[in-house]
């Protein structure tokens, strides 16, 4: 007898690998149901019995049929895209997010570093059309060993960043998150607030984005807060695209007024019947101190375990009747 049922809405990420993940590492009596749809009005004759959709978008008519809702669990990090005007004023059930992508994210977020300071994509470049020169030219490498990282958003993501450049590159590892509870620990020589930011702006060799998009977040690095970096400051994005203003990121990656940039999370996506167009409002494609990916940090292969454990530990604990991690906070938007 099945004493529990969950629903995942149709995306990408699911193939028979991570189908077979869930139903082989749940208990026999929970109802695992996998939907032929990513549209949610088509599915609500079966979530009207569901006790978690694992999901990332919803409407008042899936809502409403959701009678028995314990637990929407969103299968990424971040809420910014979730439809929260389509939730009633009050609801019973629980929200969650997943923090498993972020080793995935870190990594990337070290190769758009790495990339930048070192200025692969240029000398790649440069040598596929068989010029030898930027080896003897006047453009140099950065240092990361030795360097100081400011981490902006000290959460799941950013704290294995700071592992990563503390413990193998000998980095000074400065963080800030919205809450404190200590103001240093075994990875981050400094913890601080968004009180703190212009101190670490300006104190950073390094400038890594891994917050959450929230109306309080929404172009926080803009002109005057370019205007604190260091001349040889990079600054990566790994977060959302309208953390750092558009306009400000072209312009002062333009005028040289920092080093550079990695950059995997725009301000516009194409569509998916067009997807050989530059979509942005200024062609960075044609400056040579930025490092492009379209939004991959994420995209790794043998993904099934690392992308899914935060969703099966959830699920697992509203089994227990015990409290699933990640809860988000709509009004706060994280």
């Amino acid at each position: 007898m099945k004493i529990m049922k969950v629903v995942f809405q149709k995306q990408g990420l699911i193939d028979n690998d991570y189908k077979n993940y869930f139903i082989n590492n749940l208990p026999n009596d929970i109802d695992v149901i996998f939907a032929d749809s990513s549209n949610p009005d088509d599915i609500c004759d079966i979530i009207s019995d569901a006790d978690i959709f694992v999901g990332f978008s919803i409407t008042k008519k899936f809502i409403s049929a959701a009678n028995n809702l314990k637990l929407i669990q969103i299968p990424w990090t971040g809420i910014n895209r979730f439809p929260k005007e389509e939730l009633p004023d009050k609801f019973n059930f629980l929200i969650s997010n997943s923090h498993s992508n972020s080793l995935a994210v870190a990594e990337h977020t070290v190769a758009l570093t790495l990339a930048s300071s070192k200025l692969l994509i240029a000398r790649h470049i440069s040598m596929t059309n068989g010029n030898w020169t930027v080896r003897s030219n006047d453009d140099y490498s950065r240092w990361i060993h030795g360097s100081t990282i400011g981490i902006i958003g000290y959460g799941a993501i950013g704290k294995k960043v700071g592992q990563i450049f503390k413990y193998g590159f000998n980095c000074k590892i400065l963080g800030i998150k919205r809450t404190i509870s200590s103001q240093s620990d075994e990875i981050c020589d400094f913890i601080g607030d968004f009180t703190n930011l212009e101190q670490i702006l300006g104190k950073s060799d390094y400038i890594i984005l891994c917050l959450p998009l929230t109306k309080e977040t929404n172009n926080l690095i803009d002109e005057k807060e370019f205007s604190l970096m260091k001349p040889n400051c990079t600054i990566i994005n790994i977060s959302r695209g309208e953390i750092i203003n558009e306009k400000a990121l072209y312009e002062n990656l333009l005028k040289n007024k920092i080093a550079g940039a990695g950059i995997d999370t725009w301000y516009n996506y194409p569509k998916k019947d067009n997807l050989h167009n530059n979509y942005q409002n200024y062609p960075f494609e044609k400056l040579d101190n930025i490092v492009m990916s379209p939004h991959v940090a994420s995209k790794i292969s043998d993904r099934t375990n690392s992308s899914s454990q935060d969703i099966l530990d959830n699920i697992l604990a509203i089994y227990n009747n015990e409290i699933p991690k990640n809860q988000v906070n709509i009004e706060l938007g994280y």
